[in-house]
């Protein structure tokens, strides 16, 4: 008899079927809200890069051009056909981000006051000397390999936010520089809030 029963009870358990698995298709709701969110994050990330790349280009453009320069400087040793193409450099780096006219024609004090009004770091006395006085001058001296240096890391590092703050009109205006470092010092609060 215990044969039997237990035949009898495994022939019930043979009409006993598992439940088909769980499928992962189609999705819930949820996933389909995070693969779009997913989608959105990662096309506006790639934006943004190929938007900071295409802002940015004109910086490396003007550094690979003042590479161009010095390597010709360091072959015919001319100092004011150095100081004259990275000043022109200089310039038309700033022509891209203000639209000041009277930018491209500045020189002396005031075109300094230009580069220094778009940077935090100081100017040294070299870099003053050679595009505040010698720029122009056929026989020019100033030391090439630190002006070089300074011009690069002023490309690199230039500021655009800082709407310049030199007057076309007023020859020699007054920066004050712990203004343009307070400014640079609030706008990188306000982001960081």
């Amino acid at each position: 008899m215990d044969e039997q029963l237990s035949a009898a009870l495994k022939q019930q358990l043979r009409d006993v079927h598992l439940p088909d698995a769980v499928s992962w298709w189609p999705l819930a709701y949820g996933w389909w809200v995070s693969i779009a969110l997913a989608l959105l994050g990662i096309t506006a990330l790639v934006y943004c890069l190929v938007r900071k790349r295409k802002k940015n280009a004109y910086r490396h453009s003007a550094i690979k051009e003042l590479n161009t320069v010095y390597a010709l400087w360091q072959k015919q040793n001319d100092v004011a056909a150095y100081l004259q193409s990275a000043n022109a450099i200089l310039k038309r780096s700033v022509l891209h981000f203000t639209k000041q006219q009277g930018v491209a024609s500045q020189s002396g004090q005031v075109w300094l006051n230009t580069l220094a009004s778009s940077t935090t770091t100081e100017l040294s006395v070299e870099f003053k000397n050679a595009f505040g006085s010698q720029v122009y001058r056929p026989n020019a001296e100033a030391d090439i390999i630190l002006v070089h240096n300074e011009i690069r890391n002023w490309l690199a590092t230039h500021q655009t936010k800082f709407s310049l703050a030199v007057n076309v009109s007023n020859p020699s205006p007054e920066i004050n520089h712990s203004e343009l470092k307070g400014a640079k010092l609030k706008g990188s609060e306000a982001s960081d809030a």
